[in-house]
């Protein structure tokens, strides 16, 4: 689960001036995760 987490982490990170605004909201939640 934590590698899957970190590719994700790593992938979004690329989009990240892409979708800046979606980027925030889902590291907000996954926060509360």
């Amino acid at each position: 689960m934590m590698f899957a987490f970190a590719a994700l982490e790593r992938f979004r990170a690329k989009w990240t001036p892409v979708r800046v605004k979606k980027t925030r909201q889902n590291k907000n939640l996954e926060l509360r995760f």
